[in-house]
């Protein structure tokens, strides 16, 4: 993970540089270190400090809102696995892709015969998880009105949860149109992330 961390550091500088090649690597190393955010959220970077765990959920922070992954995968999915009715994972596409035989069929998911369209749907993922999940988080108090947000009232949580959506806007979205010669670059920088 040390490996990797320095990569993102270092691909991150040369994103905030304006370089194509430091965004797209910027990506690809955030999708690593997502791996450590995984085992972090799952409590099992570390057993003997648990606060490695809690801090170490944020490197997951490129790819996925770490507060509203703990709500969505690690509470929500592993203690309801495959329910309908109270796994969030299975609700994670509900606006494009029917993921779940028990979910309604409704004439929106009849375009997800073509691979293509399901493509298109994944390509959206990130941009998901790390900002528009997040942001109807936090305006209704729970995720899909299956999962309570339970710690909502902690400020770490619901400040972090704001920190990480102002950040990620800033470094993913913002920064880019700042620092690229066009901006035609800037949006394929962006789109590297979201995608």
């Amino acid at each position: 993970y040390v490996f990797i961390v320095a990569l993102v550091i270092l691909s991150g500088i040369s994103h905030m540089k304006g370089s194509i090649l430091g965004s797209f690597a910027f990506a690809v190393f955030g999708w690593l270190m997502g791996s450590l955010g995984h085992d972090a959220g799952h409590f099992a970077a570390s057993h003997k400090y648990p606060m490695v765990n809690e801090w170490g959920v944020w490197a997951m922070s490129l790819i996925c809102n770490p507060i509203m992954w703990q709500h969505q995968h690690t509470y929500g999915h592993h203690s309801f696995t495959n329910e309908v009715s109270h796994d969030p994972d299975v609700h994670h596409f509900d606006r494009l892709l029917r993921v779940h035989k028990g979910v309604p069929y409704e004439s929106k998911y009849r375009y997800q015969k073509s691979w293509l369209y399901v493509a298109f749907a994944y390509s959206l993922v990130v941009f998901g998880t790390a900002f528009f999940i997040p942001i109807s988080m936090i305006q209704s108090g729970s995720l899909y009105g299956i999962v309570d947000w339970h710690d909502k009232d902690r400020p770490s949580k619901a400040w972090g949860m704001r920190l990480h959506n102002l950040s990620y806007i800033l470094i993913v979205m913002v920064v880019p149109f700042l620092t690229h010669n066009s901006a035609w670059s800037a949006l394929a920088a962006v789109t590297f992330h979201i995608a």
